[in-house]
């Protein structure tokens, strides 16, 4: 996903089908989604990238861009939450950001499977609770603590 992110902020097309090789198990994954997530960020820094469309999806760019930071913000949430680790948050600015691409995404997110129905926000949630129970994830639920 982060490499095919990267070809998109570059206006090339993109094959999300695929399972990549780049980033694959072995005792260097870490460092190697490190490198792959730095090269994303420079992707998307680089001047024109959030300009016009992008290749292969035709979307704005900038709504692409933001995708690929809600891609590793709900997603680092589900694995802090899946391990037992603490709630990671998010920067106000960036829950900004992710809360109007959601609202325009989620129609056709939720129609091609990729957010569940929105769960209910509960009663002075934080920004990034709301935006998560919009995607489908319910920030209340219980969750087992790893090797319990």
């Amino acid at each position: 996903m982060v490499a095919q992110f990267q070809r998109l902020a570059a206006k090339e097309s993109s094959d999300f089908g695929g399972t990549p090789d780049a980033v694959a198990a072995g005792p260097d994954w870490r460092e190697r989604f490190a490198a792959e997530a730095d090269l994303l960020v420079a992707a998307w820094s680089a001047p024109g990238a959030e300009e016009g469309r992008t290749g292969g999806m035709d979307l704005p760019a900038r709504l692409v861009g933001s995708m690929a930071l809600l891609d590793l913000t709900v997603h680092g949430w589900d694995l802090a939450r899946a391990t037992g680790q603490g709630d990671p948050g998010a920067d106000e600015a960036v829950v900004a950001e992710l809360t109007a691409a959601v609202a325009e995404l989620a129609p056709t997110a939720r129609k091609m499977g990729v957010f569940g129905e929105p769960v209910p926000e509960r009663a002075g949630a934080s920004g990034f609770e709301r935006l998560l129970a919009r995607t489908g994830r319910d920030v209340t639920a219980v969750t087992r603590s790893v090797g319990a």
